[in-house]
């Protein structure tokens, strides 16, 4: 399998992870965005050099857990740039915390990224 993919706009990778599109190609939303589709191209090229299916799936969530942004005002500067309250994320139970409830949200928008990326890539 060979996995040279272009690189999609920031409205394309919002409409893959189900999210609002980023105000434009520069704000914390598309940039967000992009970092997590390049981690991801990075990860289908180990792929390539014989990275293992049960490996990519667990480095897949490793990608979608590490995407979510450590710094509070980036978290909600990313958060607010796609609408990130939209997101289902009603199978982590109730969540009492707003600043964690964005970062769940964000997890949520970066695996369904991932999973879509991946998905057709295998395809």
């Amino acid at each position: 399998m060979t996995t040279t993919q272009t690189r999609r706009k920031p409205w394309e990778l919002a409409r893959l992870a189900d999210v609002s599109d980023p105000d434009s190609v520069t704000t914390a939303g598309a940039v967000w965005l992009r970092e997590v589709e390049e981690a991801i191209l990075e990860l289908l090229e180990e792929v390539d050099a014989g990275l293992s299916a049960d490996d990519l799936v667990d480095r897949a969530h490793e990608v979608a857990d590490t995407a979510v942004p450590i710094y509070t005002p980036e978290l909600w500067k990313v958060f607010v740039d796609l609408g990130a309250w939209q997101v289902d994320t009603s199978e982590f139970g109730p969540i009492e915390d707003m600043e964690k409830g964005a970062q769940i949200a964000l997890y949520v928008t970066a695996e369904t990224l991932v999973n879509a990326i991946v998905g057709e890539a295998l395809a």
